[in-house]
């Protein structure tokens, strides 16, 4: 059994214990282990290929219900449409999303390394009344990566590493991001934009949940960790937070969970 002592002072020390998929991994495989692993989904397409898998047959799966095509859409799970982590019955997908989000709206998935705290990937998607109409990825070797705030010049591979501060770093992510938005798709300028960040040990973490009360209850973890479990930050978050997922946040991790999976009829 390893100990957390082995681990270097890195951020990522004070979260190993808040993910438990992670932290067993950890604890029988120890710290060589996860560096090596980390350099796989690093430097591979790991990551990218899960998103762009799940988030493709969202898409698809939500397209169906619209069409008619499922003749029993409540019985066919898929996952939310942002970010495509969280399993949720297909019937309640674009409900969902339109209740959190809003008519129109981007919104930027962002997994930052957190040993060199680089940017990593990015997955971008757009929702018109809780339907997704366009979306993009970016993997770490993009162009995309490289460009700068105009005002502080920082890259938005580097953001969160020159300020280490989730909340700041995401709205000035949030600056560069609204740029490429309004020169791609002009005709969404006035659409509000939001960005959920997130360190890749608490994607991993959470992509290795296999109920969706446990997603759920992992999704609370890890926005609540600052606030209720006083770690230096919150593993990730929603920047700026979407009124109602705010409101689901205060009533607690039970309720948080129960909430959502209620809108999956409440079945594991």
């Amino acid at each position: 059994m390893h100990s957390i002592n082995e681990v270097p002072d890195l951020f990522l020390k004070s979260f190993l214990p808040l993910g438990k998929n992670i932290w067993r991994c950890f604890q029988r495989l120890g710290w060589d282990y996860w560096l090596k692993q980390s350099d796989l989904i690093r430097n591979g397409d790991l990551v990218f290929d899960l998103l762009k898998g799940r988030l493709n047959e969202s898409i698809l799966t939500a397209k169906e219900v619209m069409d008619g095509k499922l003749s029993k859409p409540w019985r066919v799970i898929s996952y939310t449409l942002f970010p495509p982590i969280a399993p949720i019955r297909s019937d309640a997908q674009q409900g969902t999303m339109k209740l959190i989000f809003g008519e129109s709206v981007d919104t930027t998935y962002v997994v930052v390394d957190d040993i060199s705290m680089e940017t990593l990937y990015l997955l971008n998607c757009h929702l018109e009344d809780g339907l997704p109409v366009d979306w993009w990825l970016v993997q770490p070797d993009d162009e995309l990566m490289e460009r700068r705030h105009l005002k502080y010049g920082f890259r938005l591979r580097e953001i969160q590493q020159k300020m280490k501060d989730l909340p700041k770093a995401a709205f000035r992510m949030i600056d560069i991001l609204r740029d490429v938005r309004n020169e791609r798709t002009p005709y969404w300028s006035s659409s509000t934009y939001h960005c959920a960040v997130v360190y890749m040990s608490g994607a991993i973490n959470t992509m290795l949940e296999l109920s969706n009360f446990s997603t759920y209850a992992a999704l609370w973890d890890g926005i609540s960790a600052k606030r209720v479990y006083h770690l230096p930050e919150t593993w990730y978050d929603f920047i700026p937070n979407p009124p109602f997922l705010s409101s689901l946040l205060f009533t607690g991790r039970r309720g948080f969970s129960k909430r959502w999976a209620s809108w999956t009829g409440n079945k594991l």
